[in-house]
This record gives C-alpha cells, structure tokens and sequence, in this order.
C-alpha cells in the first residue's frame, strides 16, 4: 500500500511537471532593424511599416531563439566584439514565437552613406526600435492560406488599394475551425466577418471546412456557403479618408468558435456623405483600445487561436 502511495504521489507530481511544460512562455523583450527607404518609390508610412514587421522578429529571437516567421529568417552573430542581427528572405516557414502587443515604437531616420559602383551615395534608412511582449509557440502554426485582393476572381494578393475599390478575401486551412475578420484603422476595429445578417448561432466566427477554398465579401452565387441559396453576403468598397490610409485586416481562426466581442451598429457612419448613406452601411465596430484588448485576452487565454495581420493602404487617386 505504502509503494501505491508513493506511486501516486509521484505520478501526480509528473502530470502537474507536464502541464507547466505546456504553458508557452510569454516574455517581454526588445528589438532593433532599419530597412532602406526609397523615398520615390515608397511612402515614409509604408518603410516605418517594414522596419517595425523588422523589429518585432529580432524581438521573436532574442526571445525564443533563431526563427523563420512568414519568410523571413532572423540570425544574430558576433563580429570585432559586437553583435548584430540580419533579417533575411527565405522560402520555408517555421513559427516558434508571435507578438501579443507592443508597448512601445520608436523611430529614427538615418542618413548613412553606402558604396555603389560610382562611389559613395547617401542612402537614407528608416530605424525602428520596439519592445513587445510575446508568446511562445509550441506547436508549428497551421499552414493557413490567405490574402486579399480587389477582384471576386482571385487574380492576385493585392495590398494597396486606391478609394473605391471593391475588397475580397481568400481563404484556405488544413483543419476545420471557424473564422473572424476584423479591419483596425487605429480609430475602430470593424468586424468584416461574420456577416451582419448571418444566423445567431454563427456569429461566433464563420464555420470553415478543411482544405476548401473560400471567397469571402462576393456576392457571386458560388460564393455563397450557406443552405440558404437567397442569403446576400456583405460587399465592401474601401474609402480613404487622407490622402494615404494604412490599416491592418486581422485574420483570426481558432478550432471551436470565438465569443465576439460587444460591437455597435453605425459607429463609423460619420464617414459617409448624406448622400451616401442612403447607399452603403458600415460594419458593426467598436473602438480600436477595447477591440485589442479583446484580441490579446484571447491569444493569452485560447491556445487554439491563430492570427493571421495583413496591412493594407487605401490611396486617394
């Protein structure tokens, strides 16, 4: 009886060592990257972009090691005493860590002078320093298929828009799930699905099947993946209230469905002339500090959710 104890006390103890082993660590860390700025061909907005996608993965590998995130690949090495971080391009994927919000942004713009074949040349280099919070991952990502794109007919991923231009998203997992879709313009997080008309037991996410492809925000009859062959899927046509407007579409898919947050009709209706509003609504939204509240609660607390952030820009003509 005594050895039956002392058996179950130590199978208890392994089970609470492996469940500690399955909480993903989640840690605050820093990074640095500058990225080039070709001030002809590339709005200022659009390099601060790039270097900050830069920044949050040297942040990923101090954090968790070498990672391979979306393409890029991230290697640290020490040369003459100091030690520097290069971001690379490569073909493969592999996810070990993802970024569950910034504290912080801060950046700088560098005259430096590089050689070229006809001498020096003054180039100038758009600096980002973050420091962010983030969460290992312990299992790899799903290989999840998406992108947007301006025409129902998924010719190409597209992320520069001009006003007016009418906006689709693809769509493909390997496992079943549900999806959500949200577009941040700093100001408010617009839900884009599920869409405002669909059953209530469905407004917890859109149900994905695996491996089918899906086209959503068309109204063409193949698009529509609903028993009811009458359903009107919501059609979105972009506006660009500056001269030059970045947001960011936030693709979430989780394996059980997702409570959604409180949203509210007409909070964003100020965007449209009295003119226009006989023509369009806008989304249901909330504002943009309780919508990533919301998101952060749960990537803390779900460990089957999967983000998936596409940043698009919306020009006027």
């Amino acid at each position: 009886m005594r050895n039956l104890l002392y058996f179950a006390i130590f199978l208890l103890f392994s089970q609470a060592m492996q469940a500690q082993n399955d909480v993903p660590r989640i840690l605050t860390t820093k990074g640095e990257a500058k990225v080039y700025w070709d001030q002809e061909n590339e709005s200022k907005k659009a390099a601060k972009a790039r270097a900050l996608h830069d920044a949050k993965l040297v942040a990923l590998d101090k954090a968790f090691g070498s990672s391979i995130i979306q393409g890029n690949m991230v290697k640290t090495h020490e040369e003459n005493n100091k030690s520097e971080t290069t971001v690379n391009t490569i073909g493969n994927v592999e996810i070990k860590g993802e970024i569950m919000q910034v504290f912080s942004e801060e950046y700088h713009e560098l005259l430096e002078s590089d050689f070229v074949e006809n001498g020096d040349d003054n180039r100038i280099y758009i600096q980002c320093k973050v420091k962010v919070e983030s969460k290992e991952l312990l299992e790899a990502k799903l290989a999840i298929e998406t992108f947007v794109t301006n025409s129902n007919k998924i010719v190409k991923p597209i992320t520069e828009f001009f006003n007016d231009n009418d906006f689709f998203l693809y769509f493909k997992s390997p496992a079943d799930g549900y999806l959500t879709v949200f577009m941040d313009d700093s100001q408010y997080g617009l839900c884009l699905l599920p869409y405002m008309e669909m059953p209530e037991n469905l407004n917890d996410g859109m149900p994905i099947e695996a491996n089918k492809e899906y086209v959503f925000f068309s109204n063409k009859a193949e698009h529509n993946y609903f028993e009811d062959k009458y359903f009107e899927e919501d059609t979105y046509q972009l506006v660009a209230e500056k001269e030059y407007d970045q947001n960011i579409i936030y693709i979430i898919f989780t394996k059980k469905p997702l409570a959604e947050p409180i949203l509210h009709e007409n909070l964003t209706v100020d965007i449209l002339s009295d003119e226009e509003r006989d023509q369009y609504t806008v989304p249901k939204a909330l504002k943009t500090n309780k919508f990533q509240k919301w998101l952060l609660k749960k990537k803390q607390f779900r460990s089957d959710i999967q983000v998936e952030e596409i940043v698009i820009s919306i020009s006027k003509r």
